[in-house]
């Protein structure tokens, strides 16, 4: 093999590594977005942040034990709180009149 034929095979081979790394990557991306269909509010928001080639085995292949164990962990976060404004309703029946009552005090003087 010449020279020339075997830097065109070692780029044949770099080619097919990065490619399959690619594609590798891109299956992590839709495996997370699958487990993670109703348990997390936004699996895009995460995946944008998320380092997807920890999510690859050692062969290559998305790890399925990393995919579970992080929705785990994200969809362990508790849900926001309410907007501001909104109060919950509360009793509707008037508070009991008590003796010890400020006004009524002071009107009785």
């Amino acid at each position: 093999m010449t020279e020339q034929e075997r830097a065109v095979a070692e780029a044949k081979a770099a080619g097919k590594a990065e490619a399959a790394q690619e594609a590798a990557l891109k299956l992590a991306a839709a495996e997370f977005r699958a487990r993670a269909k109703g348990r997390i509010v936004n699996p895009d928001a995460a995946l944008k942040v998320l380092d997807l080639a920890k999510l690859l085995g050692k062969d290559g292949e998305p790890d399925t034990k990393a995919i579970d164990a992080l929705v785990e962990e994200l969809a362990a976060v508790p849900a926001p709180p309410p907007p501001p404004g909104h109060v919950p309703p509360g009793p509707r029946e008037p508070a009991p009149v008590a003796e010890t009552d400020f006004i009524r005090q002071i009107r009785r003087r």
